[in-house]
């Protein structure tokens, strides 16, 4: 019997028909966020090993790739590809960003972070901010789906989404006998558990 030829691993295949499938590469600007935000938790934590310091400034490269430069959304952070460019700009993942650049200047030390959470903040507060009604928009310039982002309404304040914080000095944490005194969320489970049936 003839040896099977090499397979190119590097590609997906249809198990039915052995050929290869077409794979769409989606990449959202609120997923990067997250793992960026996680990446750098890390490295604060831990410092820079196993080449992590090069990940997240790769991460971030590619999120300053959908930084919209003019326009009514400038300042602002698209959605991401999939594969197409998303165009517009959610609430969401921006205030996100805001959140990573923040964290990026203090654990990576450089001043240019910081600068870019400044601009992040100002935008979002000039361009998704609703001042009549008080609360953020959803987004902006576009629809998300089938639901248009500038004209619904986010029920949250700047201070709610941690917009304010960036000077302010960080709380701290419980007092241990707070901790102990909490319910667990096993006895949580118990408290919650109907009586069972006498056999």
């Amino acid at each position: 019997m003839p040896e099977p030829s090499p397979r190119d691993t590097s590609q997906l295949l249809n198990p039915e028909t052995d050929t290869p499938l077409e794979v769409t590469r989606t990449h959202f600007t609120g997923r990067q966020a997250f793992i960026l935000y996680a990446l750098l938790r890390y490295q604060e934590r831990y410092g820079d090993i196993n080449g992590i310091g090069g990940m997240i400034r790769r991460g971030l490269g590619w999120v300053a790739t959908q930084r919209t430069t003019t326009g009514a959304e400038a300042g602002l952070y698209k959605g991401g590809r999939a594969p197409d460019q998303i165009t517009w700009h959610s609430t969401e993942h921006n205030t996100n960003l805001w959140h990573v650049f923040e964290l990026a200047s203090r654990v990576l030390g450089e001043k240019g972070y910081r600068d870019q959470a400044d601009a992040l903040a100002q935008a979002i507060m000039d361009r998704l901010w609703n001042a009549g009604e008080q609360p953020f928009n959803r987004g902006s310039g576009g629809t998300s789906g089938s639901r248009a982002l500038s004209g619904s309404r986010t029920p949250r304040s700047p201070q709610a989404c941690g917009m304010r914080r960036a000077s302010a000095p960080r709380e701290p944490p419980p007092p241990r006998e707070w901790m102990a005194a909490r319910p667990t969320l096993r006895g949580m489970i118990r408290l919650r558990r109907p009586p069972q049936p006498a056999r």
